[in-house]
């Protein structure tokens, strides 16, 4: 709108020129020229945020992409000694891409995951769900359908993570169930789980589980 006025505004002003004397002429014209600069800066300076707010969106994504094909990688052949030694929440990562990777060359991707191992669908969903619910627990709810959804409940719910309120947030948001959708449950749920849910023990419990441990009781 502002630039549609001082491009308007400047116009005026050259035409005006016209009809006035030589002196008030090139006043005039130099007045419009300075409108047409500060249009012009002001234009460059707008796209130039604009280029580097894109580059750096551009730059993350390249960088995730990166980073999960490194994880491939590393995880794809990895043999137990490697898997006991990685990081816990890499090591769910690492084997989720592994899984990501089989799915997406599927013709059928639900069907060919439907005949997955138990911990192959545990930590495929179970990776969406720690990413997810970083943002908010109905966050992954809301932008995941099934089988991974209801088959993070079911793992969580086998490793002893699962509570009500999460469960509750999932009848809620699935449109399978007779599940009231409460829009103040869900809030509130969301900032219960932010509060309660012990992320770093829940990945521990998931390591435990992948590596077939014996669980650490002192956690």
């Amino acid at each position: 709108m502002l630039l549609d006025c001082l491009s308007i505004y400047s116009t005026g002003l050259i035409a005006l020129s016209s009809q006035l004397s030589d002196d008030k002429a090139m006043v005039l014209i130099w007045l419009a020229f300075a409108v047409v600069s500060v249009i012009t800066v002001f234009v460059c300076i707008k796209a130039g945020r604009a280029y580097k707010k894109r580059q750096a969106i551009i730059n993350a994504q390249n960088a995730l992409i990166e980073k999960d094909r490194q994880l491939y990688r590393a995880f794809k052949d990895a043999d137990e000694a490697f898997l006991k030694s990685a990081e816990p929440r890499e090591l769910i990562a690492g084997l989720a891409i592994a899984v990501q990777a089989k799915v997406e060359k599927a013709e059928d991707p639900v069907a060919l995951f439907e005949t997955f191992s138990e911990k192959d669908r545990y930590v495929y969903s179970l990776d969406i769900f720690l990413t997810d619910s970083e943002t908010n627990l109905s966050h992954f709810f809301r932008n995941n359908g099934k089988p991974v959804t209801n088959t993070a409940v079911e793992a969580l719910r086998h490793l002893g993570l699962l509570t009500e309120g999460i469960e509750k947030v999932f009848l809620m948001l699935d449109e399978d169930t007779d599940v009231s959708y409460d829009p103040e449950f869900i809030k509130n749920a969301d900032e219960e789980y932010k509060k309660s849910f012990d992320t770093a023990a829940a990945i521990n419990k998931i390591r435990e589980y992948l590596l077939d441990l014996p669980a650490d009781n002192s956690k």
